[in-house]
């Protein structure tokens, strides 16, 4: 089963997104887990000041799905992706080992009463959607004119850290203080 989309004269907040964008299930086990390839083809984002980035990707996602209860249990995610940001630089990024994304990690976390970091109290639900979905195993390097970024999100235990290693200098970044839908921009931008 394959389903492709055009962007043809599409606008999101005044930007002008164009390219093709393909998601294709490439396999069904048995069990009736998914893998499925993403790909974003000659894609663009044209902002209203004339400037505009370019991105071309292949990500290929296997889903877990418990089957006793049909819940995802798991995720793994692969691929690449590479283009110009509005300044003109050029990137590429690889996932190089598989990043696996836990289901049920706000439930684990949750668990704990408090935030190991600051002894904030974990707030319910709230907190177990956030992290419903978080990667715990996995590395990606980002390659840019200037830098080299590594983030390895550890060895599959359920927390909130990721190593990021920009031009052979590391540090710890919590996860938990970055804002969902900025997640993997924020780390692959980390030492700027």
């Amino acid at each position: 089963m394959e389903m492709k989309a055009k962007f043809v004269d599409f606008f999101r907040d005044s930007v002008n997104i164009k390219g093709i964008r393909r998601i294709e299930v490439i396999d069904i086990d048995d069990l009736g887990n998914k893998t499925t390839e993403t790909s974003f083809t000659n894609g663009m984002m044209v902002y209203p000041d004339g400037t505009y980035e370019s991105k071309n990707s292949s990500m290929i996602r296997y889903a877990y799905v418990d089957p006793d209860d049909r819940t995802l249990n798991y995720s793994t995610l692969e691929g690449s992706e590479s283009g110009v940001n509005t300044d003109a630089s050029s990137f590429t990024m690889e996932i190089t080992n598989p990043i696996l994304f836990v289901n049920n990690c706000g439930d684990q976390l949750h668990n704990n009463d408090t935030n190991s970091e600051n002894g904030e109290h974990k707030h319910g639900q709230a907190f177990q959607k956030r992290f419903r979905n978080i990667p715990v195993q996995g590395i990606m390097t980002l390659t840019t004119d200037t830098d080299v970024i590594t983030t390895d999100f550890g060895d599959g235990n359920c927390d909130t850290e990721a190593v990021v290693t920009t031009n052979g200098v590391s540090e710890i970044v919590n996860i938990n203080r970055l804002r969902r839908n900025e997640f993997f921009n924020n780390l692959r931008v980390r030492g700027h």
